[in-house]
């Protein structure tokens, strides 16, 4: 793997921090309200974004610094991956819902 390639997973590991955090900002909210199901939901999506961040940035550091390619590169894998990670809390949310017997059948 090349330099480039390097500086780009770097930074794309510190973008993917943010939907992680966000995940665990909304993660007291869930528990005040006592809904588990979606406390759960925010606890694995912060740690899978933290994680998949973390582990990005470490694997891939480089002394070189970003230039105006590796960051249009970063912003537009950004579209792509921050999304991803932020609709975790929402599948699992469903998946969990869809499953209890009182949901409608409309909603399944």
């Amino acid at each position: 793997m090349g330099p480039q390639q390097k500086i780009i997973l770097r930074d794309i590991g510190l973008l993917i921090h943010v939907p992680g955090l966000m995940a665990l900002v909304s993660l007291p909210i869930a528990l005040a309200l006592a809904e588990g199901y979606a406390a759960r939901a925010f606890a694995w999506t912060g740690l899978i974004s933290l994680g998949l961040g973390q582990a990005l940035y470490r694997l891939f550091q480089s002394p070189e610094e970003t230039r105006l390619h590796h960051g249009m590169v970063v912003a537009a894998l950004g579209w792509i991956v921050v999304p991803l990670l932020g609709s975790l809390p929402f599948l699992l949310i469903a998946s969990h819902l869809a499953v209890l017997p009182q949901t409608p059948e409309t909603v399944r």
